[in-house]
């Protein structure tokens, strides 16, 4: 697997979650390749696993501290969501 279709694959698996949270992932992974160097991407991808874990480790991460993605309900301007 290729940087690119790691970095393809893992914006794939994180369209669940909102743009906001789904750009700051993409620039800190596309970051921590790029500082890696483009002779390392194999390395990083052993290093960090599959696409499928990291997605799910961030999303789990974010329903911890998001109160949409953990299920709760929550009152907003609109009401109860």
């Amino acid at each position: 697997m290729t940087k690119f279709e790691y970095m393809n694959e893992l914006e794939g698996l994180l369209l669940d979650i909102s743009l906001e949270e789904r750009e700051e992932v993409l620039v800190y992974y596309n970051d921590y390749f790029e500082d890696a160097g483009p002779d390392n991407a194999d390395l990083v991808i052993d290093e960090l696993g599959s696409p499928q874990n990291v997605a799910e480790i961030i999303k789990s991460e974010l329903k911890d501290t998001d109160p949409y993605l953990s299920g709760e309900k929550i009152y907003t301007e609109t009401g109860y969501k």
